[in-house]
């Protein structure tokens, strides 16, 4: 049987992962939400009843509905790091590991388009974001120029060469999804690449494998 400093100490815990649990279900609600073409004017009450908490709840863990997307769309970018893990080598070239992140931004518009539209319109906030993908991208650089595979530029310049790309990238697919054949995708990560100080020819072949890895044309 449990004492009464034991259940003291036991109920902080209770609460913060109720909290921790109440926050995961709306950030889920909002990211089911973002799939919708008119996610931004869903009523807060809508929000809470797919996530099945109190209305009164919702402004406890966020300030509006702006908060509660943005952190949607960082909770679909977690898993596009996750992803990138999945597909990565031990032996990989940081080129190639640069290569296949990029090309899993990229495939957004594939595997998850209707977010891929909320990244392309509102994407830039995102580079301003302590989470996901930017400090994993700055790691990468930082490797890779360690390396020698990229020149010794500034790494904030370096991010916002990858992230404007990318983000022009999942433009061009949301306006003129006729331009964006293999060919031009390939090309375009191999551009970014070679903006970090690497070989074209190195680049587009990185940029071919990686591209390969992604759609699952690489078995091996």
């Amino acid at each position: 049987m449990r004492t009464d400093d034991e259940e003291a100490r036991g109920a902080p815990s209770r609460t913060s992962r109720r909290t921790r649990d109440t926050r995961r279900k709306l950030i889920e609600a909002g990211v089911v939400l973002l799939r919708r073409a008119d996610y931004a004017t869903v009523p807060v009450a809508e929000i809470t009843q797919l996530a099945d908490v109190g209305l009164g709840t919702f402004y406890n863990h966020f300030a509006g509905k702006d908060e509660l997307f943005d952190e949607a769309v960082q909770s679909v970018m977690n898993t596009q790091t996750d992803r990138m893990a999945a597909l990565g080598r031990p032996d990989d070239p940081t080129v190639t590991t640069a290569a296949i992140a990029m090309h899993v931004i990229l495939d957004l518009a594939e595997s998850d388009p209707s977010v891929a539209v909320v990244v392309a319109r509102n994407g830039l906030r995102l580079l301003d974001a302590e989470a996901a993908l930017v400090p994993q991208a700055r790691a990468l650089v930082q490797a890779g120029q360690a390396a020698g595979s990229f020149a010794e530029v500034d790494v904030d310049l370096a991010l916002s060469l990858v992230g404007g790309s990318l983000l022009g990238g999942l433009h061009t697919w949301w306006s003129s999804p006729e331009l964006v054949t293999r060919e031009w995708t390939v090309e375009l990560v191999a551009r970014v690449l070679v903006a970090l100080g690497c070989d074209l020819g190195d680049a587009r072949r990185a940029s071919s494998s990686g591209l390969d890895r992604v759609t699952g044309r690489d078995a091996g």
